[in-house]
């Protein structure tokens, strides 16, 4: 079954919204985005989800749930290479601000 075991949850998803499928559905419309010339001072991402965070949950996460380390991964490279400037997300439930790669999460 599509990400059984290594996504939290997965039994309570609907593959339609949150699939594969879907997921690069996801990913084409925020590249195809991001792909679009830089006309404003800052360039800004909001998700739900944390790329790079100090929690302890952030830590634990990554370890239980493959897929989370997989998507940190493919997220810090799409938003460093499109020259995000900041990247928001509120999952963890703490104020945090860490800077890497020129992206500040």
């Amino acid at each position: 079954e599509e990400g059984s075991g290594d996504r939290r949850f997965w039994k309570m998803y609907n593959l339609a919204i949150v699939g594969k499928e879907a997921g690069l559905r996801q990913v084409a419309w925020l590249e195809e985005l991001l792909k679009r010339p830089k006309t404003h001072t800052w360039r800004i991402v909001i998700g739900h989800r944390p790329v790079i965070s100090g929690s302890q949950r952030f830590r634990r996460d990554g370890v239980e749930f493959p897929a989370e380390t997989k998507f940190r991964a493919f997220m810090s490279d799409l938003l460093a290479a499109h020259q995000v400037d900041v990247y928001m997300d509120g999952h963890d439930h703490t104020a945090q601000w860490i800077c890497r790669g020129g992206v500040s999460y």
